[in-house]
């Protein structure tokens, strides 16, 4: 069984994982035929949170170029990656606030015990 700490710790790293996807996808959103990564948190072995990347195969829309030719343009949106990580900072935010009260908690713990 993971401990309450370690918890908190394996979903902070989760969501800097999944934020930096987030971001990548963002700054690559205006890159012709870039395919958006999509990160899913999944449970862990030992009870934590792991991430799982993989990579879009949704097609972006077809684009013509001011020289005449037509590509394939991201398939990233911009309003779906925006949602994403309002949640993922809620979910950072949460982590972190169950480390604090874990941490409080193994603080009193230490006062009963001294």
């Amino acid at each position: 069984m993971i401990s309450g700490i370690s918890a908190s710790i394996a979903g902070i790293q989760a969501a800097k994982k999944m934020q930096d996807v987030s971001a990548n996808n963002v700054a690559n959103s205006t890159t012709n035929n870039f395919k958006k990564d999509i990160a899913t948190a999944l449970e862990g072995e030992d009870g934590g949170v792991t991430v799982e990347l993989s990579t879009s195969i949704e097609p972006g829309p077809m684009i013509q170029e001011p020289e005449g030719e037509i590509v394939e343009a991201s398939n990233v949106n911009l309003a779906d990656e925006m949602t994403t990580q309002m949640v993922i900072s809620k979910y950072h935010a949460f982590n972190v606030a169950a480390l604090k009260t874990s941490n409080e908690m193994l603080k009193s713990v230490l006062d009963i015990v001294a």
